[in-house]
């Protein structure tokens, strides 16, 4: 009987043992478990990360794009205002060429002579019209020597009034003559 027991003992004690060393098992596979749970959680971690990191890269990218495409548009829009400009300035010049050669620079002054009602050699005369308004003014001169000439003839006339005293200072004499003659 000693010796079954003693198997009995043994049987039950290698059955513990199995049985501690499958429980042993069983821990490190959930650990296992765990630890690769773990690790596909970090991995996935990692994955939102990166996925996170390119989506903020692209965001930035297409932010730079959109700031790239309103400067180039702002560039090209100030190209745009400069040759609009250029143009204008172009035109203006030209007209202001086309306004003298038509008439000698004198537009602006007749619209200023037209207000004020005066007319000077830009309304239709020429340069050498002036010349003959100094000629005509000229002719005014002549005209004042006319007038120089009417004063000496009045001076003539007084000289004839001259001689009509000298016919009286005649009469004198004759009277005297006469009396002298009575006498006798």
């Amino acid at each position: 009987m000693s010796r079954g027991r003693k198997r009995k003992k043994e049987e039950e004690e290698e059955e513990e043992e199995e049985e501690e060393e499958e429980e042993e098992e069983e821990e490190e596979k959930e650990e296992e478990k765990e630890e690769e749970e773990e690790e596909e959680e970090e991995v996935e971690e990692e994955e939102e990360e990166e996925e996170e990191e390119e989506e903020e890269e692209e965001e930035e990218e297409e932010e730079e794009e959109e700031e790239e495409e309103e400067e180039e548009e702002e560039e090209e829009e100030e190209e745009e205002e400069e040759e609009e400009e250029k143009e204008e300035e172009e035109e203006e010049e030209e007209e202001i060429v086309s306004v003298y050669e038509v008439t000698g620079g004198c537009e602006e002054e007749e619209e200023e002579e037209e207000e004020e009602g005066v007319q000077t050699s830009c309304s239709g005369l020429t340069m050498d019209d002036d010349d003959d308004d100094d000629d005509d003014d000229d002719d005014d001169d002549d005209d004042d020597d006319d007038d120089d000439d009417d004063d000496d003839d009045d001076d003539d006339d007084d000289d004839d009034d001259d001689d009509d005293d000298d016919d009286d200072d005649d009469d004198d004499v004759d009277n005297v003559g006469a009396a002298v003659d009575d006498d006798d």
